[in-house]
């Protein structure tokens, strides 16, 4: 078991082929790349390090050979290619959402919830806040949280719009715009556990 601080677990899979001397084919080294661009936002979160960056090259020079069906790619248009896939909310149910990607987490005696899912374009938000929200209160409820928030990220554009259920009165100091319909836009927020989770706990611990 291989266990390293790096954005991707594709990283250390091209790691361990290359210090075998072996390349991937085209297909996996592409299957493979498209997750590490996936999991660091095409490396922009900010769990992306340096050796994802590595990574991303050496795959590429594996995935794009000429003659492979990726030929034409290079990194930039095949990561905005690979977030831009991304399912929308019409799509999916909206218990699916909020509980596909959730962590608990505890501060003092608080106890909350975090779920996060990512979308090609926040513009569709909008019309899917009823359902979520409902469905927010309904996980809140289940998972015996004190509060529940949900994290929808735009990873083409890098920032997350923000739905709370029972929010307690200190987030209303979160340094995010608060819109009409009582979200939050956060503007270049796009990983829970680096940039959302310390400014939450941050006036949770005050």
């Amino acid at each position: 078991m291989t266990v390293d601080i790096v954005g991707s677990t594709s990283t250390l899979v091209s790691e361990k082929i290359e210090e075998a001397g072996l390349s991937a084919p085209s297909g996996i080294a592409g299957v493979m790349l498209a997750g590490l661009l996936s999991d660091t936002l095409n490396l922009t979160s900010p769990t992306t390090t340096d050796r994802d960056k590595v990574a991303a090259e050496r795959l590429s020079r594996w995935a794009f050979v000429r003659g492979s069906t990726l030929e034409k790619e290079t990194r930039e248009s095949y990561g905005a290619k690979v977030l831009s896939a991304s399912g929308g909310l019409s799509t999916r149910d909206p218990q699916d959402v909020v509980t596909g990607d959730m962590k608990i987490y505890t501060a003092g005696t608080t106890n909350f919830a975090i779920a996060q899912v990512e979308v090609s374009s926040l513009n569709e938000v909008t019309d899917h806040v009823p359902a979520l929200m409902d469905a927010l209160d309904y996980l809140r409820k289940t998972k015996n949280v004190d509060f529940a928030m949900l994290m929808v990220t735009d990873v083409v554009r890098g920032s997350s719009r923000l739905l709370f259920s029972n929010a307690p009165a200190l987030l209303d100091e979160l340094p995010y715009q608060p819109l009409p319909d009582n979200t939050r836009m956060a503007e270049g927020v796009v990983s829970r556990k680096k940039q959302l989770l310390p400014v939450v706990l941050g006036l949770l611990e005050i």
